[in-house]
């Protein structure tokens, strides 16, 4: 049964009940459209960053979706955003000019900047030239240092003599490539290469003896297969979107969207270490250590042995209760089953040495995912750009559904607790009852932090107001699962009041309970004792506006309005 608070006078002689049901608070006119949809108790609490495609502005509200703080720079993103320890924002940039070589492909950027809680620019460095351009992820290193992922490309002629099939590139044509660079900011517009990894470098082929990395592609999952394209891709062949790192065991984290597969790799090898097959701690150079998503690329599978199918921001969990585990946005494009989406965490399978284990044949493990979130419908939740999934340390996972500018925090049983739809649009701030249409309100991801997380010590978390404009009163919906009392137990004179004081008369069950004042948001602003049946409330810190008086006893719950007139 699901019944919404009636506001209806206190009545000693009715018989008093108590039933389950779902509460639903809801004051406004007209549905949601945008802003906070639903925001639930056992939603995790926490603040959550997202940086819209389409904006200059990144924003950290909480979870009624008020605003706690922003940072506005010149560039858009390009396209991740980091909250750091020290509360800074870590984000790429993209000037949004077209790019001299890779023109306006998504995900382009070429500048990372920092700035600080007060929107202060601490650090901006370039990284793009005619034949490279940082792209699509960053990450924030332990040390201070940020690893960039980035484009290069090769003629024809290039990767023919690495024994790439050139049968369809043009003579004139190139093949994208990606590798990762590790900058050492210095200055407030400078920084030093200090670690290279390309993936250029960790190839085998069999197409062609008389060219190099001749090899038993079979025989080498550790490298990738030259000629390996899944769909046929002659220019851009892996596309990587998304790169962690996991500072215990000093690894990297890629995901590459066209080859269905993540990889990892080590990150305590030198730079020319990382160009060969021997160093660093594992003592495979930069070999990969781990793959999975599509064990056909390393001919461990065929088609059908597949997961994953366009994904994006895979990373490691941190945390949890499932630490060590990997999560990742599985987009679901070209998905046999049908377009649908789904979140996948897995783990990989770690021996007592530090080698991720494989079966007899050879294929790493595992062969499931531990966990997978899909709508009921799976056609009912398909994104297939950006987008991204988070696990929170109440067990919940926070899943951003980029093209659609929605956020949404789900259970592990796949209930849906909090949900937000992204304001900002490439034409401006929405108002509240409008609608935004597709791609028009994007966000790579969206990040939530806890209360308590590091960066916000010492900073003002005091929220204002929503983002989007002409907010409705009641911009937080709060719904959950309680034993709930039908009837009202109390009463509230003055009703309206324009003084500081109200009485609360109460029936005599509600004698020696908890008195709480709540505003149109759903925010606890004070809490006290009855005092025998009659409780004087005061009221002389709060201004005009309509406040709802809550008591509560022995699960107990019964819900008053009071409209407060200055």
């Amino acid at each position: 049964m699901i019944k919404p608070f009636s506001f209806v006078p206190s009545n000693s002689t009715m018989k008093k009940h108590l039933l389950p049901l779902l509460l639903l608070i809801q004051f406004s006119a007209f549905a949601q459209t945008v802003g906070i949809i639903q925001n639930s108790d056992t939603a995790f609490n926490g603040y959550t960053l997202f940086a819209p495609v389409t904006g200059k502005t990144t924003y950290l509200i909480d979870n009624c979706g008020r605003l706690v703080n922003s940072w506005t720079s010149n560039f858009r993103p390009g396209l991740s955003a980091y909250l750091l320890s020290n509360g800074d924002l870590l984000r790429a940039e993209s000037t949004g000019a077209a790019h001299p070589t890779y023109g306006s492909v998504g995900g382009a950027g070429g500048r990372v900047e920092r700035i600080d809680w007060n929107g202060n620019l601490q650090w901006n460095f370039t990284y793009s030239d005619t034949e490279f351009v940082q792209h699509h992820d960053i990450v924030p290193l332990p040390n201070g240092n940020v690893l960039l992922l980035a484009w290069e490309r090769f003629t024809r002629q290039q990767i023919k003599a690495l024994g790439r099939d050139t049968s369809k590139i043009a003579a004139s044509g190139y093949v994208w490539s990606e590798y990762l660079v590790e900058i050492q900011p210095s200055g407030t517009n400078t920084g030093t290469v200090v670690w290279e990894w390309h993936f250029i470098d960790h190839v085998v082929q069999d197409y062609d003896v008389a060219q190099q990395n001749y090899g038993n592609v079979l025989s080498h999952p550790e490298l990738l297969d030259l000629n390996y394209t899944g769909a046929n891709i002659t220019q851009e062949w892996i596309h990587a979107n998304s790169i962690d790192y996991n500072p215990a065991l000093d690894q990297i984290l890629i995901s590459s969207r066209l080859l269905g597969e993540l990889y990892v790799i080590d990150h305590s090898t030198t730079t020319a270490e990382a160009a060969t097959h021997s160093g660093g701690n594992r003592g495979k150079g930069g070999d990969l250590l781990y793959r999975w998503g599509n064990p056909e690329a390393y001919r461990q599978g065929i088609a059908s042995d597949r997961i994953l199918y366009g994904q994006h921001s895979a990373k490691w969990i941190f945390d949890t209760e499932n630490a060590g585990k990997i999560i990742v946005f599985n987009n679901g494009e070209g998905r046999p089953q049908g377009a649908y989406s789904s979140i996948e965490i897995f783990a990989p399978q770690i021996d007592s040495t530090g080698t991720y284990e494989r079966n007899i044949a050879g294929k790493f493990l595992p062969d499931t995912s531990f966990w997978v979130y899909k709508a009921t419908m799976p056609t009912d939740f398909y994104d297939n750009r950006i987008s991204g999934g988070q696990e929170l340390p109440n067990g919940n996972v926070l899943i951003c559904s980029g093209t659609h500018g929605k956020f949404f925090e789900v259970t592990k049983q796949g209930n849906i607790v909090w949900q937000y739809i992204n304001p900002v649009t490439q034409s401006g701030i929405l108002s509240q009852g409008q609608t935004p249409s597709l791609f028009a309100n994007s966000s790579f991801r969206a990040t939530r932090f806890a209360t308590n997380f590091s960066g916000f010590t010492g900073k003002t978390l005091t929220p204002g107001l929503p983002v989007e404009l002409n907010p409705t009163s009641n911009n937080c919906v709060i719904s959950s699962v309680k034993e709930v009392s039908t009837e009202t137990y109390f009463s509230v004179y003055p009703n309206p009041a324009s003084g500081n004081e109200v009485v609360i008369k109460t029936e005599h069950d509600f004698i020696s309970s908890e008195v709480s004042l709540f505003d149109l948001y759903g925010e606890k602003l004070l809490t006290e004792k009855t005092e025998g049946t009659e409780t004087v409330l005061r009221l002389q810190n709060f201004g005009s506006g309509i406040y709802f008086i809550q008591l509560e006893k022995n699960k107990k719950r019964s819900v008053s309005k009071l409209v407060l007139v200055r």
